[in-house]
Order: structure tokens, then C-alpha cells, then sequence
């Protein structure tokens, strides 16, 4: 549910512009992967719902379609998906596979 309408500041309106006009991504996506070793899935999780919560500008939502301008749509009730898979199992040759396909898609 939206909160919230924010105007873009020209960066942002500038970010949405070649975002739209590239292919797939856009250069402004970023994707970083961690090893995290000796953690408690459940407090990671917490955490990251927690930040959500309190930082709105990490649940925003930017619109363009039909509008003069785009706009950052604040939401409500944000929530990240998550998934715990254990690879510890698997040959380097089957987690490479794996970790392959993941960033793919």
C-alpha cells in the first residue's frame, strides 16, 4: 500500500531515464553476493525487515507510466523475499552451477 508520493530529484529523474532506455537492466542495478558463514538466518532476517521499516526510501516504488513525471511511490507492509538453501554439500563444480543460474536470473 502506498504512503506516499515523492517528486525525483533531477538525478533520480535522470537514473529513471537510462534505466528506461537500456535493455533488461538498467546501469543503475547493482547485484552483490556475500558468503556469510556462521549466522542466525532468523536475526538476518529481522534485521533487513527492521531497516525496511524504518527507511522509507528503501521501499519506494517509482511510476512513469501516464504521468508528466516520475515519481517515488513510498509503500507500506514491504517485505523481502526470502529463501534458505544449505549448499554446503555440494562439489565446487555443482555450487558453481548453482550460484551460475541464480545470477542469471
Amino acid at each position: 500500500m502506498a504512503i506516499d508520493v515523492w517528486p525525483l530529484a533531477p538525478l533520480a529523474q535522470g537514473m529513471v531515464y537510462e534505466t528506461l532506455r537500456s535493455a533488461r537492466q538498467g546501469p543503475y542495478v547493482d547485484q552483490t553476493v556475500m558468503t556469510l558463514k556462521a549466522i542466525e538466518p532468523s536475526l538476518l532476517r529481522r534485521a533487513l525487515d527492521e531497516a525496511l521499516a524504518g527507511l522509507p526510501n528503501l521501499t519506494i516504488a517509482v511510476e512513469h507510466e501516464d504521468l508528466d513525471a516520475p515519481v517515488a511511490v513510498v509503500m507500506t507492509g514491504v517485505s523481502l523475499p526470502w529463501l534458505e538453501e544449505d549448499w554446503r554439500g555440494l562439489s565446487s563444480a555443482a555450487f558453481a552451477d548453482r550460484l551460475a543460474g541464480y545470477l542469471a536470473s
